[in-house]
């Protein structure tokens, strides 16, 4: 399962960059970092305010699916 980080105020996800150790915020949930929820957990305590960052899961066994009604 894969987890992304977005900000419940602006509704931005994080994009990190590894190499040169670098966010980005953007507003396509495409271009979001994906994280075990493991790291997103140790990448949102950095933040200056943890509390507006919400750690959703996309993905797993279920997916993204719509339902079928």
């Amino acid at each position: 399962m894969e987890y992304i980080l977005l900000n419940k105020n602006t509704g931005v996800y994080v994009k990190y960059y590894t190499r040169i150790n670098f966010n980005h915020f953007v507003v396509d949930v495409s271009e979001a970092t994906r994280f075990t929820y493991k790291k997103a957990e140790q990448h949102r305590k950095k933040f200056k305010h943890p509390e507006n960052w919400v750690i959703k899961r996309i993905g797993g066994k279920y997916g993204n699916r719509k339902k079928d009604r």
